[in-house]
């Protein structure tokens, strides 16, 4: 019984100590690279919200880099330096 119960206290406080490092601004993130599929998924993403969002042509491109960056950093991916 006490085996049990030493166990699931210390499940319990690595559950814990996960859980507030998740959350934890100061802790590092490890980012990877971006599957090319993931950026084209967000470039058709933000052409919809540069579109909705009214982006003038000749901030297009600048918008798009922008975006499609907040995207994949949101995913824990690197960011790309430019879209093809």
């Amino acid at each position: 019984m006490k085996k049990i119960l030493l166990f699931t206290m210390a499940l319990s406080a690595s559950m814990n100590a996960l859980a507030q490092g998740a959350n934890d601004p100061s802790v590092e993130r490890t980012l990877t690279e971006v599957p090319q599929d993931t950026v084209q998924a967000a470039i058709e993403q933000c052409k919809s919200w540069a579109k909705e969002d009214g982006v003038p042509e000749a901030d297009l491109d600048g918008y798009l880099l922008n975006c499609v960056n907040q995207e994949l950093e949101a995913q824990d991916y690197l960011p790309v330096e430019a879209l093809d």
